[in-house]
């Protein structure tokens, strides 16, 4: 978007990306509003190998664990999810560290990572929410991250400041905005701002 790519809408899974274009021009500042949110799930094989029950359990050594990279909004959450966790008293101060070098792969998106997992290429994962559906068919299992440990990601929406449909591009976002639209995101997974 940065170097010219031609858009009518950008959306974000965090604001720092939001900011980017921003910067370069192509969104107005202060037109980037938080349609909605997500918050981090650990994900493990329904057939793995090794029992994960709860979060203490991802610092264990020989684990293989299977994380976005830092670059990219999961990423960067999973790392304050650690840093939060290692902060807690119910975790060892080495928490992050432990769980850090138990990280087999990191991965270009959170798809990559739900795959993985999902593969047995690795014993668990950090993903959003909403890429969880439970159902009996899904081939993970959810561990969940309590909210004082969680990151709740914001994901802004905004039109594209030279947009060649800057109306039709604003009626999206008014859409992403509605009620109804909200109710088939928290669906989904999602939850609202």
């Amino acid at each position: 978007l940065a170097q010219g790519a031609p858009a009518d809408v950008f959306a974000s899974a965090n604001n720092a990306q939001m900011a980017v274009a921003v910067n370069a021009g192509r969104v107005a500042e202060g037109s980037a509003r938080t349609f909605v949110r997500n918050r981090l799930v650990v994900v493990t094989t329904r057939d793995s190998r090794v029992r994960i029950t709860r979060l203490q359990d991802l610092a264990r050594p020989g684990l293989k664990l299977v994380f976005a990279a830092r670059a990219v909004p999961v990423g960067q959450y999973t790392q304050e999810f650690l840093d939060k966790a290692a902060a807690d008293p119910a975790f060892a101060r080495s928490f992050k560290s432990d769980v850090l070098q138990n990280v087999v792969s990191y991965e270009d998106n959170v798809r990559a990572v739900l795959t993985k997992v999902s593969l047995g290429e690795g014993d668990a994962g950090v993903v959003y929410a909403s890429d969880v559906i439970s159902s009996p068919r899904t081939p993970v299992r959810r561990v969940e991250i309590p909210r004082r440990l969680n990151v709740l990601a914001a994901y802004p929406i905004a039109t594209v400041s030279d947009s060649d449909n800057p109306a039709l591009a604003q009626k999206f976002v008014d859409y992403m905005d509605a009620s109804d639209t909200r109710l088939v995101l928290a669906r989904y997974g999602f939850t609202l701002p």
